[in-house]
């Protein structure tokens, strides 16, 4: 990984080296945008734009069409991965007193590598209660749990969406 990580550790800091690319990535990932309405998502100049936007048509991660910008193929993957990148970390920062007080070992690398797909979640602190249990059930759209076959808990960890 370190070999891979050399290859394209320069690409990853432009990428992410600057908000401007970054988000005009994340703006471009749904659908093509003209220079305008990426003015109004990013809230930047329109010159500001066009700098960082000659930069990323030739990494070939945007494309110039008619009527406006978009991603290409390889921006499209770019920024698929990027946005998961993202919620990682913001699940990571949001949740950090529960990742760090348990252990992720028996959780399996497929779904550490879907994190955003429990982005939403509110990890249940008061075990014990359950006043406080039913009340996020009733309020919740989706319940996930997790349950940990290697060790002595016979409590599933409840997590509501």
């Amino acid at each position: 990984m370190f070999m891979v990580y050399e290859g394209i550790k320069d690409d990853l800091k432009f990428i992410t080296g600057s908000d401007v690319r970054t988000k005009t990535i994340i703006a471009l990932k749904d659908h093509k945008k003209n220079l305008s309405n990426l003015k109004n998502d990013i809230n930047i100049t329109s010159s500001t734009i066009l700098h960082n936007m000659k930069q990323l048509e030739k990494k070939k991660i945007v494309k110039k069409e008619f009527h406006g910008y978009s991603l290409s193929q390889t921006g499209e993957i770019i920024a698929l991965n990027l946005t998961s990148m993202i919620n990682a970390v913001c699940i990571a920062k949001k949740n950090k007193v529960y990742w760090l007080n348990h252990e992720i070992n028996c959780i399996p690398e497929d779904l550490i590598n879907k994190l955003e797909c429990i982005e939403d979640i509110e990890v249940l602190k008061q075990k014990s209660k359950f006043y406080a249990f039913k009340k996020s059930l009733i309020k919740s759209k989706s319940v996930k749990w997790i349950h940990n076959n290697s060790s002595n808990e016979v409590i599933p960890k409840v997590y509501f969406n």
